[in-house]
């Protein structure tokens, strides 16, 4: 797993690549929440998705050999709505290989390789 750093601000567009594969990320604030719009060469996978934390952005059978991103918590902000004042510290956008899905599934601790 990579903690990917963005910046603290609600509209930004990013691009990041998932075992080479780049995907463009938008994420976006609206009435008090968090949303973000995932696309790759030009198409939209998801657009408008309700950012919450410990969840996948992108739905996990489009990724499901490559891998993945989500926004990370710890066990106390876990109930918390992520919001991009807290990105890269309360809110920890973390990338996992299709490999390091797996092992978190069976119960495989993966360590984070951007420390």
């Amino acid at each position: 797993m990579t903690q990917r750093y963005i910046e603290r601000v609600e509209d930004q567009t990013v691009s990041f690549s998932i075992s080479g594969k780049t995907f463009m990320f938008h994420f976006f604030a609206f009435r008090g929440l968090m949303y973000v719009d995932v696309s790759r060469q030009g198409e939209y996978l998801i657009r408008a998705k309700r950012i919450m934390p410990n969840r996948w952005l992108i739905p996990e059978y489009m990724t499901n050999s490559i891998g993945n991103i989500r926004f990370e918590t710890y066990k106390a902000d876990e109930e918390d709505y992520v919001w991009y004042e807290d990105f890269n510290t309360k809110f920890r956008l973390m990338s996992y290989r299709a490999s390091e899905i797996a092992d978190l599934e069976a119960g495989i601790p993966v360590t984070d390789d951007s420390l």
